[in-house]
This record gives structure tokens, C-alpha cells and sequence, in this order.
């Protein structure tokens, strides 16, 4: 399985740290002024914890509630500095340091957020290429068999997880595949089931179900010989 981009997973950690970081700057203020912490600001914490969690997870795991959850809250972020400036009637060059943090850094994560290679895995899940298995080509045969029509045809791509062979039927999505594949005397046995059909290249996707043990264990070793011809 390959690993979902970095500044992703930078970003939900960012999320996760947030109510730590605002928690210890309501400290700091009031131990400065020897106030105790009212108890509205304790709820507000804990919201804004259960909130950042949230939409953490939610850009952690790539999800559009996710995105759209980190995009409203540095919009929100950047309204409500902004508001709470133009009403203090403060001086730009006076205000405090962490009004240009927090403005700062909700601009920088909705400038990165739009990004065209950031937004994509967000809205379209089709192209979230680390939940999905590497592939493989080479010279691979596959036998196939689908109630009593049996294929013997060529592999064209092959995960850990399904393949795609170059042959056609007329089955529904979801129709039972009985798949056997030998490769450098190596043989894999599974049951399937037909996710995709294609027309260029002219093909079957099929995704293995009810795989045995012992057959996991030959494909990962077909796999590493096919690495290995890389």
C-alpha cells in the first residue's frame, strides 16, 4: 500500500495540536493577570478539541467533510481576527503576535488546501492512490472460470488485491470469478468478483474475495519476483 502525501498527514497532526496550542495560550494570558479560567472558556476549549478532532480525521482519512471542515474553520479563523480587529480600533502595528499566527496560518492552509494535487484526492475519491494496492505488469496467465465458461488469457495488471484480464463476458458487477494464475511455477488461487469493465484496453476488473492462506502467501511471493524484474 502505498503512502497517502505528507503535507496531508501534517496538516490533520496540525489539527490535532491546535486545542493544545490554544489552551496553553489562555493559560499563559491569564496566569499573567492571576485570573483563574472562566468556565466558558473551558467549554470553549473542549469544542474547539471535539471539533479540530473531527476534521482531523477527516482530512486525515481524505474525506470532503474534511476538507470542507478545515476550510471553514480558517475562514472562520481569518472573519473573526479581522472582525475583532476592526472593532478593538487597534493600531495593525499593535496588535498581538498571535492575531498574525492565527491569520497567517489559516491563509497558508487555504492557499495549500486549493492547490490542484491537494484538492483532487478530496473530491474525487477515484484518485486516492494510496488506498488502492500497487500494480504490477509482466507475463502473467491467468485462468479464469465464470459458471461454465472457462478463460485462459493474459494478466494485463495485477495487485495484491484483484487484477485485470484481457478477455470480456457479459456478467453484472459482482458476478463470482474462480481465478487461478501461474507464474514461475508459483500458483494462485482465489475466488473474485468483477468490479470494472473496460473497452480500451478490452478487459475485466476483478477484485479477490475468500482468498486462503496459503494462496496469500503465493501471491506475495509472485509479487516480489515481479518487483524484482522492475
Amino acid at each position: 500500500m502505498r503512502k497517502k502525501p505528507l503535507l496531508i498527514e501534517i496538516i490533520a497532526i496540525i489539527l490535532c495540536v491546535v486545542p493544545a496550542i490554544v489552551l496553553g495560550r489562555i493559560i499563559a494570558y491569564l496566569d499573567v493577570r492571576n485570573m483563574d479560567i472562566p468556565i466558558d472558556y473551558v467549554m470553549q476549549i473542549v469544542g474547539l478539541a471535539v471539533l479540530s478532532y473531527g476534521v482531523g480525521y477527516g482530512v486525515w482519512k481524505v474525506r470532503s467533510w474534511g476538507y470542507c471542515g478545515i476550510l471553514l474553520i480558517s475562514a472562520v479563523t481569518i472573519i473573526v481576527d479581522v472582525s475583532n480587529w476592526l472593532t478593538s480600533e487597534t493600531a495593525f502595528s499593535q496588535l498581538s503576535n498571535w492575531i498574525y499566527f492565527d491569520v497567517t496560518i489559516a491563509f497558508l492552509a487555504i492557499f495549500l488546501l486549493i492547490q490542484k494535487n491537494i484538492r483532487r484526492p478530496y473530491l474525487d475519491p477515484r484518485i486516492r492512490w494510496w488506498e488502492t494496492a500497487e500494480r504490477f505488469v509482466g507475463d502473467i496467465g491467468g485462468i479464469f472460470k465464470i459458471k461454465d465458461q472457462k478463460f485462459e488469457t493474459p494478466i494485463l495488471d495485477l495487485s495484491a488485491t484483484g487484477c485485470f484480464a484481457n478477455f470480456d463476458s457479459p456478467i453484472e458487477n459482482g458476478t463470482p470469478v474462480d481465478v487461478e494464475i501461474n507464474f514461475n511455477s508459483i500458483q494462485f488461487l482465489s475466488t473474485a468478483i468483477m468490479v470494472r469493465r473496460s473497452v480500451t484496453p478490452l478487459g475485466l476488473g476483478l477484485k479477490f474475495t475468500d482468498t486462503p492462506a496459503e494462496s496469500n502467501e503465493a501471491m506475495k511471493k509472485i509479487l516480489t519476483q515481479l518487483t524484482k524484474k522492475r
